[in-house]
């Protein structure tokens, strides 16, 4: 599974872009990929919560999935089985953005 990766504000603030341009790119690569795909609601939840850690962590992979309010609602495995077992190309498409 390819990481989520979010380049850190420092970065993006010496390119003289600002600090929030990661969220910025987030809520752009969400948006494509809801015009891509039809998601459920519970996808689309889902798909909230995890554009909602990539703002915040610097990486979104299957670990960070396995941890915290993820692990606790079932983590990678079951956010996979929402996602029909798509769930890492659709983060692929998410780091692509």
């Amino acid at each position: 599974m390819r990481p989520v990766r979010r380049r850190n504000s420092e970065s993006i603030a010496e390119e003289g872009r600002g600090p929030h341009l990661g969220s910025h790119r987030v809520d752009r690569a969400l948006a494509r990929l809801r015009k891509v795909h039809r998601f459920t609601d519970p996808q689309s939840k889902w798909l909230d919560r995890t554009a909602k850690r990539v703002k915040i962590e610097t990486v979104v992979d299957r670990a960070s999935l396995d941890a915290g309010q993820f692990k606790t609602d079932g983590g990678f495995a079951r956010l996979n089985k929402v996602f029909g077992g798509k769930l890492e190309a659709l983060l692929g498409e998410l780091a692509d953005e």
